[in-house]
This record gives C-alpha cells, structure tokens and sequence, in this order.
C-alpha cells in the first residue's frame, strides 16, 4: 500500500492570479461609490459572491473614504483574487500619509483577515487588505 502524501500546506500555495486589475478614479466623492461598485462586478465575474463579495465592497469603499480625506491628486483601486483571497489595494499620492482613522481601524480590524500601510515616495500611499473566501474557487 502507497503512502498518502501530506497536503498540508496546499493551502498555503499562492494560486495564480484569477482577477488582477486596476482602477483609476477621481478624488471626488463619488470615488467610493464608483469603486465599491467596480469591485463587487469585478469580483462577481469571477465567481465571488456572498458575504465575501460584500465585505470586500464595504472595505474598498472604506479604503477609498480614507484615501479622500488625505486629499490626493489620483487614487488607484487594485483587486487581486487568487482563488481564495481577495486583496485589495488603495494607492494615493497625498503628502500626508497619515494611518486610517480610529473608526475605519475598527472597520478594518473587524473585517478584514489582514490589512497593512505601505509608504513609497516613488509609489504613493498603499493602505491594502485580504478576506479569504469561504470556497476553493481555484476549481
């Protein structure tokens, strides 16, 4: 009889991209409406729904707010889906780099399965988050 081989860290692999994209929107208030929607129809075409889906629209919206109130000259939405998570990310070229405020910290804290700020002069202000979905959706 052949031994099973451990799996263990199948999970764990990076899958490759499914959906890879990116947005440019207007530093105006409907920014967080126009990206909220454009990641949840960007996700929904590649089998994302449910909870899931929602959460990473609440969380877009959220990261774009923020974004806003920095006061940037251009805002890019990037979404990425691997086949089980979701990472979002909300680049600014504001001066001021300033963390989220409280009430999103608690947004994101709660929501999001992990979240982080990265700093680039060259590439801007990144305030990025994943959700895992609840489904292997790498099929």
């Amino acid at each position: 009889m052949s031994e099973v081989p451990d799996l263990s860290d199948v999970r764990r692999r990076r899958r490759p991209a499914l959906v890879d994209a990116c947005l440019q929107v207007d530093p105006q208030l409907p920014a967080t409406r126009t990206a909220r929607h454009w990641v949840m129809a960007t996700l929904g075409e590649a089998g994302v729904g449910g909870s899931a889906n929602q959460v990473v629209e609440l969380l877009a919206a959220e990261l774009v707010g923020q974004a806003l109130v920095r006061s940037p000259e251009r805002i890019t939405v990037r979404v990425r889906f691997d086949g089980q998570t979701v990472r979002v990310e909300v680049v600014d070229d504001a001066q001021d780099s300033s963390d989220p405020s409280p009430p999103a910290l608690a947004i994101l804290g709660a929501l999001a399965g992990s979240w982080g700020v990265l700093d680039d002069p060259a590439a801007g202000h990144t305030v990025w988050v994943e959700v895992e979905t609840e489904d292997d959706w790498w099929g």
